[in-house]
Order: structure tokens, then sequence, then C-alpha cells
């Protein structure tokens, strides 16, 4: 190590000696009492409120997992983090004898907590791939000058599934803040070395690194962010109030996660003049549509092959996008056109689709020759303007777009879709952004210039050519767009073709057969007068989305304060709020009511039927999020069954009313595996748009349960079982899944984390 002077230390001796800095040093842990500083650190509230996210994240000391401390200056983290039960190296640029590393090496064994420790320069770290299960940042990211190549080098060395936490990084809301920061910062006319970003750089620069945001901790609500001060319970956070104070800045953690698997292959890393060598474009073969068309020249590389811009083309879509595309295409099958495919990454996650042969066009040979060094098939790929690809008419069943059309002129828009619709027999579906503000802000300037208009705006042009056009949203979003699916249909779909406009998990929720008809099931429970067609993408995230909306809390809120408290109603209050306060707006969390009420709010199903009815509070979910919904219940309608209060029909039916039900409902009295088979025999045609099963819980009852009513769920409806993470039936998560094997049509997703679990299946054809 080297002798040179260390600014930090400098920095901090000057602090502890100056009256009007010593807390702040102390605060700081950074006090010439080195064994106080580590054991003050482990003490404290902030340490343990950090391991305890970490622990609710899957990674708890008590795994001794491998973690890694970047800017570990003089040791307090490591110390305390070791001395919890991890295996930790810790890593920073500083030698000082009070703020760097000499430092923290005379802590090394203290308190029997040993961990290692590294000097080390700015530049690559000089660890393996995968070498580490949590990466520790405190109070280090901000100093970082070149936020996504840092990020990219942490996510190389980071395990798949392993968690980057980055805590207390400042936030500026706006320059004026910026200027005073530096301005006034106790330390800065020292070190010289600190940094500020704005919320949103922070978050893209993640999301370039390909990194999934676990938990974004703000300003208020937790002690990690405002030590030393305790957080205020109830205290709620209003950037706007930040935003207006000019000598102002926050604090923010981040806790973000490599994802398990990648849904994309490793692009390599631009030489110094921005391009990489690539083989010369091998043109598509003559077999790969009934016509060929002419070699675009190739568009300019600085664009395209910048650092930035290759990651980005590699990883903007991980966690959002990708997934999104793939329901989509759930009930599709055949061939399927990537319009503006880029360098393949869609198409290639894609591929293990065995039912879906993938085509893509784009203008730039450049991109068409990445994709080939992908390993993607080069008979598939073209290089053509998407205004004029060259393709036979219909040549494709369905054909999508993401991020490419608002790229594209007023007029090449338009040429753009008239060139998809030509092309494709039933659908296409294209993913651009909106504006946030919800306005037509025109054209956007930068590295490639887009339109950021408003839904309404899209919706137009989508419309004259189009006879069906359906928005969607997306979870992509940035600081001035949220992303927005388009799926259009160009004629009306005859009623017995399946695959046409079931574009999103073959979401159309409508009876099956070739005409219109008239069904009805014992009392007119249900009346099915035409098709019903209701697009939709659902998804965990869209289902996450509309549970953790502010409409559906106040929901939520004003069904429990009708219901009379009971344990159940204690159990669904807790995990609610729980699920809230735990992954606020990134929830994951959800239980029966929750699922159905977003999910029928979403597809305003209007035939529903209930095995376990009980008290009625999962169908009043239903009939709170769709009021005119047909019902057919089914129950023992015994008191006291299974040791839980039944107080039978009537009671339920005035509780529907209670909830605005203006549809009709018929109830069936009996044991379930003899009323559904009667009642389907009499019925032969009926279909429901949403099934719940909540009945029996044997494990051969359960499974009897979900077999009869599978075979009778639309194409798009949605099947809910709940209780798969029961402590008292564990067996029915297997019974689940034994079902799903049976009937593979169904693309299906399960919540375990907390309460006693709740899963849904999508029918996608």
């Amino acid at each position: 190590m080297t002798d040179i002077v260390d600014l930090y230390d400098v920095a901090y001796s000057w602090g502890w000696a100056h009256p009007t800095l010593r807390k702040t040093v102390y605060l700081c842990y950074k006090t010439p009492d080195f064994v106080s500083n580590a054991r003050r650190f482990h003490a404290s509230a902030e340490f343990s409120e950090t391991c305890a996210l970490l622990g609710r994240l899957g990674h708890p000391p008590s795994n001794a997992g491998r973690l890694l401390d970047i800017g570990c200056g003089n040791g307090v983290a490591c110390y305390a983090l070791a001395r919890s039960g991890y295996r930790v190296t810790g890593v920073d640029s500083s030698a000082g004898q009070l703020a760097g590393i000499r430092a923290a090496e005379k802590i090394v064994g203290l308190d029997g907590s040993h961990f290692e420790v590294r000097q080390v320069t700015p530049g690559p770290l000089e660890f393996p791939d995968e070498s580490f299960d949590v990466v520790w940042m405190r109070e280090v990211l901000h100093h970082i000058t070149d936020l996504v190549p840092f990020l990219l080098e942490v996510k190389r060395i980071l395990k798949p599934d392993g968690v980057l936490c980055c805590l207390r990084d400042t936030v500026i809301w706006n320059d004026e803040q910026r200027a005073n920061f530096f301005r006034n910062h106790p330390f800065f006319h020292i070190t010289h070395d600190e940094g500020c970003y704005y919320l949103d750089e922070y978050r893209q620069a993640f999301k370039i690194a390909g990194l999934r945001m676990e938990q974004e901790v703000n300003p208020l609500e937790s002690v990690i962010n405002t030590y030393p001060s305790d957080p205020i319970p109830g205290a709620l956070y209003d950037p706007a109030v930040s935003m207006a104070n000019p000598g102002r800045y926050d604090l923010f953690s981040f806790f973000v996660r490599k994802p398990a698997m990648s849904p994309v292959m490793p692009v390599p890393w631009p030489t110094e003049g921005g391009a990489v060598e690539s083989a010369p474009l091998q043109k598509a073969s003559a077999d790969s549509a009934p016509e060929t068309a002419p070699l675009a020249a190739c568009q300019d590389l600085a664009v395209y092959w910048t650092p930035e811009m290759a990651i980005m083309l590699e990883v903007w879509g991980d966690d959002n996008v990708w997934n999104e595309i793939q329901f989509l295409l759930a009930g599709c099958e055949g061939r399927i056109l990537d319009i503006a495919c880029g360098t393949g990454n869609a198409i290639a996650m894609l591929s293990r689709f065995r039912h879906l042969e993938i085509h893509g066009c784009d203008i730039s040979d450049f991109l068409i020759g990445k994709a080939i060094e992908r390993g993607l098939r080069k008979d598939l790929l073209r290089v053509c303007d998407a205004t004029a690809t060259g393709y036979a008419d219909q040549s494709f069943r369905h054909a999508y777009s993401i991020g490419s059309l608002e790229h594209f002129t007023e007029d090449g828009i338009v040429e753009f879709l008239t060139e998809t619709n030509r092309i494709t027999r039933h659908s296409s579906f294209h993913m651009v952004p909106v504006s946030r503000s919800g306005r037509d802000e025109g054209w956007v300037r930068s590295s490639q210039g887009y339109f950021n208009n408003s839904t309404a705006w899209w919706q137009e042009r989508f419309s004259s050519v189009f006879t069906a056009v359906h928005s969607l949203d997306s979870a992509w979003s940035d600081s001035i767009s949220t992303g927005k699916w388009f799926v259009c249909t160009n004629t009306p779909v005859p009623a017995h073709t399946h695959d046409a406009v079931l574009a999103h998990t073959g979401a159309c929720c409508r009876p099956a057969g070739d005409q219109l008809r008239k069904n009805t099931m014992l009392g007119s429970v249900m009346t099915v007068e035409g098709e019903h067609y209701g697009p939709v993408i659902l998804t965990p995230q869209i289902l996450a989305s509309i549970a953790a909306s502010p409409e559906t809390m106040e929901e939520i809120l004003l069904f429990h304060e009708q219901l009379a408290t009971d344990k159940y109603v204690r159990y669904v209050d807790t995990y609610y709020w729980e699920g809230l306060r735990r992954f606020g707006r990134h929830w994951r969390f959800m239980d029966i009511s929750t699922v159905l009420y977003a999910a029928a709010k979403v597809l305003q199903p209007r035939n529903y039927l209930e095995i376990g009815v009980r008290r009625g509070r999962s169908i009043s979910m239903v009939v709170r999020a769709c009021p005119s919904v047909k019902i057919a219940a089914f129950d023992l309608w015994v008191s006291n069954y299974a040791g839980m209060e039944n107080p039978g029909p009537d009671f339920v039916r005035e509780e529907l009313i209670r909830q605005g039900h203006t549809g009709t409902i018929s109830f069936f009295n009996g044991d379930s595996h003899q009323t559904i088979p009667k009642v389907f025999a009499a019925s032969p045609d009926v279909l429901f748009d949403m099934i719940t099963v909540d009945g029996d819980h044997s494990e051969a009852g359960a499974y009897d349960d979900l077999c009869n009513v599978i075979p009778r769920l639309a194409v798009g409806g949605v099947l809910v079982f709940d209780d798969v993470a029961h402590p008292l039936h564990p067996e029915l998560v297997g019974v689940w899944r034994k079902a799903l094997a049976r009937f593979p049509a169904l693309v299906a997703y399960e919540f375990t984390e907390s309460g006693f679990g709740v899963a849904f299946a999508i029918r996608s054809r």
C-alpha cells in the first residue's frame, strides 16, 4: 500500500477537531475509536433493518452467503456483516488510516468477526463471474461517475438471483439543489469526491444494466434513510416538498436483483471505435418468404452500437416487456413476425415455444448480422424497411413491434401500420411509449428521436388502419413516458376461430361455438346472448399494479368495513397491509380477494362460478369489480360445516345486493363432486369467464373439483385456486400443479410469499 496522503483521512481528522462538525463525524462512524465505531454500527437500527430486508429478499445472514462491501472505508459494515453471519470481503480505493483499508484492518477479528479487506483501483473488479450472493454499498453509488458500466461490472460478479443493496444515496431534483449540495457539503472542499443524481438517473441505470428493482426505499419510510433520526410513523413522502426547497436533497436506498435467468444472450462489448467486427451479412434464403426484399443500407453504427446503446438494445426489456410479449403470444401459433427486430433478443427468448415460428426483419443489416451471430436462423431474418417489407399478403398469422414505431414520422407510422395490416392475417401487437403527462409532447430529441404523445394520439393512428384496436398498459416506464400496448385486429373474427384475437394469453372471454346462441342453466343463472370480446393482458404485474392502486385500496378498505369482524377479515387486513408495507409499488403479495378483484376489474366477466362460497366474500370482490356478472354459487349450505359459520344463500344474496350486484345468481346445494357434473350435464354448452375453486381441501377432492371445472373455462378466462400455501393443506400446491399438467392450455402463476397463498391460470386456447 502507498503512503500518500488520504484526503478522506484529512477531511475526517479536520472534522473531528472542528467543534461544529465533531458530531457529524461521530454519526458517520469515522472517529479515531475504531472499535466503538464498529460496535455502534452493528447495534444500530439502520443495520438491523437492512439485514431484515435482505432476509426478506432471500439473503439473510443465516445463509452465510458471500458478500462484497464496495467502498468499505474503515470497515464498520464489514465487521457488522461478518459478525451477523455473512462471509465478507471489503474493497476500497482508499488506503487511509482513519477512513480507509488500514483502518479496516485494525478491526479484523474483533469480537470473533473475521473478514477480508483489499485495496483496489478504479476499474474492473478483480473477482470471477458470479462470485457473490450480495453486494453491499453504503453511501457509495452517488460517488460513481459512470453508473451503467459500473453496475454492469457489479452484475457480472453477482450470482444469479443475487442482490445489490445501495444504501443512503443522494438524490436531487433540480440543478439549483445540485449546486447547493456541493457548495454546502462539509467535506467536499477537501475530498472533491462527492456526487448526486436525479432519482430517474439511478432507476434508468439499474434498468439498462439489467438489474431488477426489488425495493426502492424513500427518504421517510425507513430508518435506513432517516438515520440518525427515527422514522415518523405514518409520515408520507411528497417529492414536491423536496423539489420546492433549493437547499434540500434526499436520501434513497435501492435493493436490486440480478435475474436468475436472462432471456437474452450476452452481446460483445464494442471496440473503442464504437463498432464490433461481424461476419458479412447473409441474406435470407429464398424460402424464408414468398418474395424477396432488397438489401437496405446499414444505419449509422455511431447511433446503434455505442456502448450505452448496445447495452440498452439487449437488456432494456428485462422483467417487463419480454414477459408481456410472451403473454401476448401465448394463445397464438404458426408464423409470427418481429418487425424492427434489432439484434433478435425477443426472437431468441420466444424460440423456446415450439408452436411458434418467429421471423424477424430490420432496416439495419448490422443489427440483423448481430442477430445471426446470436445463433438465430438466417432463413427467418430479413433486411428491409418496415414500411415496405416485400413479404407477400397475409404471410404471417400475427406480428409485433416493440419500441420502434415511435421513431417513424407521422406518415411513416401510418405506412408501417398499413404494411403490417397487409402482411398479417389476424392480429398484431405494438408497444410504444406514451407521455406521462397525457399531453401530445411531439418529437423528443435524443440519440434516437421519437414521438412522446398521448394514448389518444396513438389510438387515432392505429384506428385509421385497423377496425379493432385495444390499448393495454405495459410495465415499462422512464422519466417522461410509460409503455402502452396496442392490440390490433383488421377484420372481425369468426366465432370458431380461436387464435385470431387471442393475443395476450388468448384473452377473449366468450362462449365457444360457431354461432350466436342462448343458453340457460338452472334458473337463468347465465344467459349468453352473443359473442363477448374482452382483450386483456392479465399478468402478475398487471394484477399487482391494480391491487396496489389507490382506487383498489379504497375499494378493499370499504369492503372490509362492511364486513363483520372475524378471524378471516383480520387475516385479510393483516396480509393486505403487510404486502403494502413490504413491497409498496413493487408489490408481490396477493390473496384471493385481490386476485379476484383485479382479474374481474380487467376481464369484466359475464359468467362466474365459485365452489366454496360460505359467506360470499370472494364473490363480493368479483361483484365490486363487475356488478352485472351472472353467478353460479356451489356450496354445502350446512351451518358450521368444517367448523365455519355458513349462514346460507339468503345471507349471501343480501351481501351481494349491498355490494351493488345487478346480475343474477343461482345457488346449488350439495357435494360439488356430485352437483357440478349434474349441472354441466344439463347445460352442455355453458362456459364461464371466471371460476374460483375454494371448496374441498382434500387432495382427491380438490383435484376432482379442478378437473371438473377447467373444461368449462372460456378461452381467455381466469381460474383461481385458493390456499396453495396454507400450512394445514401443504398438498394443495401439488394438486394445482397436477391439474395444470393435465390441461396444458392453462398459463399459470402462484403467489406463495405471504398468507395462505393463491394461484391463478388463464386459458390460452
